[in-house]
């Protein structure tokens, strides 16, 4: 009978460990989560005021609804800037912006460079108040004149560390906390490394043994010869 060498004591814990970095893959298997997509979308999309014969006193009231499709929670800002016609009537006009009874912005129109940024949660939306008013003082040097006016949004993904709130959705400004995780699959439980260890010391101390008295493990066909 050909006795166990060391190589082949080797040979047999290099198996062993192949065997089970095969069938117990170390690491994550699970699916990765989706690439984080900024998307914000605004109710109405084109024309948010188009007002006719607004007269000194006179007001309107349009409600924009900001909403976030992404699969990110994002912040997000608002500016206005003059685009043509009569800059005296756009220097004239007043404009207040305002979230629920916060208000964002109250001053001339020509002025609002844009309001704190504000976080939303993804697949969340609120509604923002625009309020343009012809104040009651402005003279007939305004009658016939237009101005045509653009606003203008933007996003971005929330900086680290920052909590907010909107209304009552709370917001956390850390993005491993943002939304449901996708659940992680694959990842071994330490027991069954130990298992495993224990199980090829048990095995090393076999072949040991085997080694040091051949003779014990030979079966009935070695007496016969």
């Amino acid at each position: 009978m050909i006795r166990p060498t060391f190589i082949q004591l080797i040979t047999m814990y290099l198996g062993l460990v192949l065997l089970l970095f095969v069938f117990f893959p170390t690491g994550k298997t699970g699916a990765d989560e989706s690439k984080p997509q900024i998307d914000l979308s605004l109710s109405p999309v084109q024309q948010l005021f188009n007002i006719h014969n607004m007269k000194p006193g006179d007001w309107m009231t349009r409600t924009l609804t900001i909403q976030n499709k992404g699969n990110q929670d994002f912040m997000y800002q608002s500016g206005a800037y003059f685009i043509s016609g009569s800059k005296m009537l756009y220097n004239q006009l007043v404009m207040t912006v305002s979230a629920g009874d916060e208000i964002l912005y109250e001053g001339k129109l020509s002025g609002f460079n844009g309001f704190e940024k504000r976080p939303l949660a993804h697949l969340e939306e609120e509604e923002l108040t625009y309020t343009v008013e012809f104040p009651y003082e402005s003279g007939n040097e305004f009658q016939g004149l237009t101005t045509k006016v653009a606003f203008h949004f933007a996003a971005g993904m929330l900086p680290e560390k920052v909590t907010e709130s909107v209304g009552a959705v709370p917001v956390n400004g850390d993005p491993s906390s943002f939304g449901s995780a996708l659940p992680k699959t694959g990842e071994i439980n330490p027991i069954i490394f130990y298992l495993i260890g224990l199980a090829l010391i048990a095995a090393g101390i076999v072949l040991y043994r085997k080694k040091r008295n051949p003779f014990i493990w030979m079966t009935g066909k070695g007496r016969s010869q």
